[in-house]
């Protein structure tokens, strides 16, 4: 297998859901999952994770950045709520 098709495989895309089971006591990744952009057929489920690559492959790192930037929208709103909660308790000394 070439380093190109290594590097675009359904494991290392953005759309790649990994499934996970219980073994051992402990949750492990299983060598199989889904992809959610691209309906996969029964056929190439049973392939998956495989080096088959559909036109929806995109770099694993977009998955992060937007999970990352959806992160920290997250947290800075629950910060501008923690300061509201702040100034009513300072302003209205609620205890």
């Amino acid at each position: 297998m070439d380093k190109e098709k290594q590097k675009k495989s359904c494991a290392n895309c953005a759309h790649y859901f990994q499934h996970y089971g219980w073994i051992a006591e402990h949750i492990q990744p299983l060598n199989c999952g889904h992809c959610l952009k691209h309906r996969v057929t029964q056929k190439e489920y049973g392939r998956c994770p495989s080096v088959y690559v559909c036109g929806s492959w995109e770099p694993e790192k977009i998955k992060l950045e937007k999970k990352n930037k959806k992160l920290k929208t997250i947290l800075t709103e629950m910060a501008k709520k923690i300061d509201d909660i702040a100034a009513m308790l300072k302003n209205d000394n609620f205890y």
